[in-house]
């Protein structure tokens, strides 16, 4: 996975430990979405904070590392190299 970029559809029990994962082994997270938005960083987005900021505000809207787009799924459709649905629906 070294230097593969990935977005992930769904940010809960698997969305989570998947991209925490997937960076541990040099994989770049640059795209979440969520039932209250989604986000994109091309230059990657932190697992650890990303899940301890969603844990705080009960969601990923407003967070301050990456574009937000609200109230949409947009950041699914931006550049990466894997997508990954781990959204419950």
């Amino acid at each position: 996975m070294k230097g593969k970029t990935f977005t992930v559809q769904g940010y809960g029990n698997v969305g989570y430990y998947l991209s925490k994962y997937i960076v541990e082994f040099g994989g770049v997270l640059v795209g979440v979405a969520e039932w209250d938005g989604s986000i994109y960083n091309p230059a990657g987005i932190n697992p650890e904070d990303l899940f301890a900021y969603k844990k705080l505000k009960k969601g990923i809207k407003d967070y301050p590392h990456a574009k937000n787009y609200y109230p949409d799924e947009s950041a699914i459709y931006q550049e990466c190299d894997i997508f990954v649905p781990a959204a419950f629906e």
